[in-house]
């Protein structure tokens, strides 16, 4: 139950009677029609007088619903911080294009009242990110991403995102920890002093960046290929 209480979160009662209302499903009736006569039933005390006090007719839809609810209960500070994370957002230097989309999907969930259509939510992120995606996406909207349908638009992100994500999150791993390469340097060199000192079989070492791997004359080696007689 939601109370209306300044220690209660709008978002997750929302999302908790979302979850719920997905579990009942009548034929013939509307997932819309569904909520919007099972939604009084959560709320209590100063939400429900809330609810009460609407004029009737003013709510037709479960998205018109929730917008209400939130502009009533969603704290104005908290709407203007997300409002403005939303329309300033820049990918960071540092972060995936899959890491930047999810942020600012982020930002979006968690104030769906903010009021951006979603032609302004994709001119945002795309002005947002970084150069190099900015000309990847155009690359694949046949030179201008804007100027393609919205809803396509999105699919792209969403596309991109998905088979990139693997890729920089394992690239980004190896530039940004020099530590890890260090290591492997070091255990490289280990097997290398262990062929020029007669050690035959030295333990296999795992390559973390393989295109730091040493070029090492083992033709010479004493070790190799048995016993020297």
């Amino acid at each position: 139950m939601f109370h209306g209480l300044p220690s209660e979160d709008p978002i997750d009662h929302l999302d908790e009677f979302d979850r719920l209302c997905d579990l009942t499903k009548i034929n013939g009736v509307s997932e819309d029609a569904i909520k919007l006569r099972l939604f009084p039933m959560s709320l209590a005390d100063k939400a429900h007088q809330w609810e009460k006090s609407l004029p009737h007719g003013t709510i037709t839809t479960w998205d018109e619903c929730k917008k209400a609810f939130l502009a009533k209960f969603f704290s104005t500070g908290r709407t203007a911080k997300l409002r403005g994370e939303i329309s300033s957002f820049i990918q960071r230097n540092n972060e995936t294009f899959a890491e930047a989309w999810e942020r600012f999907k982020g930002y979006t969930s968690q104030c769906p009242h903010h009021g951006f259509n979603n032609e302004s939510l994709l001119s945002t992120l795309y002005r947002g990110c970084l150069p190099r995606y900015r000309e990847m996406l155009d690359t694949a909207s046949n030179g201008n991403f804007l100027n393609q349908d919205v809803d396509d638009g999105w699919q792209l992100v969403e596309n991109i995102a998905y088979q990139r994500s693997y890729g920089e999150s394992m690239k980004y791993r190896l530039e940004l920890d020099p530590h890890s390469i260090e290591l492997t340097l070091n255990a490289k060199r280990h097997a290398c002093t262990q062929l020029e000192v007669g050690q035959t079989d030295p333990s296999p070492i795992p390559c973390q960046a393989c295109q730091l791997c040493l070029r090492t004359n083992l033709s010479k080696g004493p070790g190799r290929g048995g016993d020297k007689t």
